[in-house]
């Protein structure tokens, strides 16, 4: 889903965390802006984790090149917006938004966090000092909530090849 970060992104922090999110249009995408009510649902997030080689989810898609996820198949079917964001740990974010058209049989229709409005200044993990962060202090607070409702695994690079998968829903992810 990540790929080829711009020039000015690839020169921010390297240690960063990156969040996903998806929007329902309920009239479809082409007049919807997302910007008013909970419609945003977290389905995947990631920051540090001291127990992978490279610690930091964004230092993974620079090494790895791209980062691929799974739409949850429980979803209900219709347009939605995708938003990919890293969260620049210097207070800059950079959301990415594709429209999307899901089918097949899946029915959830959960309420999410209001974008803008997820984010606070004081929020953990979101104002803070950012080379603190290492193998001894590895606790990070990824901001925007808990993930609502979850995919598969995310994969950074090439995604083993068993991935390939077709839920009851009629929803494929191919990687």
């Amino acid at each position: 889903m990540w790929a080829q970060l711009p020039l000015s992104l690839a020169l921010t922090s390297p240690a960063d965390p990156i969040m996903t999110y998806i929007a329902r249009c309920p009239n479809g995408c082409a007049n919807f802006k997302g910007d008013t009510g909970n419609v945003w649902i977290k389905i995947a997030e990631d920051g540090y984790n001291p127990n992978r080689t490279i610690g930091w989810a964004e230092e993974n898609i620079r090494s790895f090149g791209n980062y691929t996820l799974t739409i949850p198949a429980s979803l209900a079917g219709g347009e939605y917006l995708l938003r990919h964001e890293i969260l620049g740990l210097q207070l800059a974010f950079y959301p990415t938004c594709i429209q999307i058209k899901l089918t097949g049989g899946g029915t959830a229709t959960p309420t999410g966090v209001a974008l803008p409005g997820a984010y606070k200044t004081n929020d953990p993990g979101i104002f803070m000092q950012l080379y603190t962060f290492d193998y001894q202090h590895p606790n990070y607070t990824i901001p925007g909530g808990p993930v609502i409702l979850q995919g598969g695994p995310g994969y950074y690079g090439n995604a083993p090849t068993t991935t390939t998968t077709t839920s009851k829903a009629g929803y494929t992810t191919s990687k």
